[in-house]
């Protein structure tokens, strides 16, 4: 079965935001997390529930090489990317961004 991948705006505005990071720390390294990413949502469309509930129904699947995950959920026929958030994120921000998400 091969899932649709939904991004919620603010998961692309994370994905830019953080790539535009790393890019200003050592040029191509913003590609680099991009491609790892676009890995995860890869792995996503057709093992969608490989990875760990953090808070039921959200889950989390962290990267290799940086320290964020890709925080999201599963629906019948597709999976909401919720965000591309700091592993190290505080609970409450990620709390919010799950709140603010369409009906779970």
């Amino acid at each position: 079965m091969r899932l649709q991948i939904d991004l919620a705006e603010a998961a692309e505005v994370d994905l830019i935001v953080t790539a535009d990071w790393y890019d200003r720390q050592a040029p191509g390294l913003g590609n680099s997390f991009i491609s790892q990413v676009d890995a995860i949502l890869d792995q996503l469309m057709h093992y969608p529930e490989m990875y760990q509930i953090i808070f039921d129904p959200v889950r989390r699947a962290v990267l290799r090489q940086f320290p964020f995950g890709v925080i999201y959920h599963v629906r019948p026929a597709s999976v909401e990317v919720l965000g591309i958030m700091p592993c190290r994120a505080d609970p409450k921000l990620l709390m919010r961004r799950i709140a603010s998400a369409r009906r779970l």
